[in-house]
């Protein structure tokens, strides 16, 4: 259960940008040290 609606299309959007591969499964070039951006999903996108 979520709080809210904003918590839910957020928890949502943020699932969407994880790898569903194990990362023992992935590419040779994906491993290593990777750094990401996580975008949070601001008032104006969860509309």
């Amino acid at each position: 259960l979520f709080c809210s609606t904003l918590c839910y299309k957020s928890s949502k959007y943020f699932e969407r940008q994880i790898p569903a591969s194990p990362v023992w499964a992935r590419e040779e070039q994906q491993k290593g040290n990777i750094s990401f951006k996580i975008d949070l999903l601001s008032n104006e996108r969860a509309k």
